[in-house]
């Protein structure tokens, strides 16, 4: 998960070989810091969005 929920910025649930997307993470969650809109790929605003 890589979303932002007010002011806060969270990625979590990186185990075992999640290390090598660590450039990625860190560009999408500075991405989310500045404002801009998180990925829908991994926002779970946008999966609860498809369920409802």
């Amino acid at each position: 998960m890589i979303d932002r929920t007010g002011p806060i910025a969270i990625g979590a649930g990186f185990s075992g070989k999640g290390f090598k997307f660590t450039p990625s993470v860190g560009r999408i969650l500075a991405d989310l810091v500045d404002g801009l809109p998180p990925h829908p790929l991994f926002s779970l605003a946008a999966h609860r969005a498809a369920i409802a």
